[in-house]
């Protein structure tokens, strides 16, 4: 690892694991990512059960506890939040969930120019590769995120379903491990930073 970076991104979660790749794509640019976890070659990572266990590791989990408040109904709680590449989305339970279209319109409506159903839409449906093929409100092709068609129904099915992410051979798609996979040679990535 020698610098000098373009750019320093703490923390390699989805968020972080998709923002390495969109700037290592310009070769002019050297990204550094860098992860407090360890690097994610346990097998309960690929295994789809696996994220019961990873939740109560804490080599491979982080715990905040968050405050009680009107939004938790006063609940004390604790959030756990992934410590690998791919982040949280190495630890969750491969439900994917948009939100319904009203959700994103009504930010709108409340100041959030951008955040409008017909905004965000296109994104979502850029990462997805649905079983069922593409519609108005379903990707499909060549993406990162498979989905298959187990939802019914309701507010799922009017904004594209609830695919659980299960790639190809049984195994979990950790969402941004498709991502940071394909971080570009300008790219360096580095775990247990401290």
């Amino acid at each position: 690892m020698t610098g000098p970076f373009s750019y320093v991104i703490v923390g390699a979660g989805s968020a972080g694991c998709v923002l390495a790749n969109r700037l290592s794509e310009n070769p002019a640019h050297r990204v550094l990512l860098l992860e407090a976890g360890p690097t994610d070659t346990s097998p309960l990572i690929a295994m789809p059960k696996g994220f019961g266990r990873l939740l109560l590791d804490p080599t491979h989990a982080a715990y905040t506890p968050v405050a009680p408040h009107a939004g938790n109904a006063h609940r004390a709680e604790v959030w756990a939040r992934g410590k690998m590449l791919g982040g949280s989305s190495a630890i969750n339970g491969m439900v994917y969930m948009r939100g319904h279209s009203d959700d994103y319109n009504d930010w709108v409506a409340q100041g959030a120019t951008g955040w409008g159903w017909a905004d965000i839409a296109p994104g979502f449906k850029a990462i997805e590769d649905h079983a069922l093929g593409a519609d108005a409100l379903r990707g499909a092709g060549a993406a990162p995120l498979p989905a298959d068609a187990t939802s019914t129904g309701g507010a799922a099915a009017r904004t594209g379903g609830v695919p659980a992410g299960v790639a190809p051979a049984g195994r979990r798609c950790v969402r941004l491990r498709a991502s940071a996979s394909t971080v570009q040679p300008s790219a360096t990535a580095v775990r247990q930073a401290r």
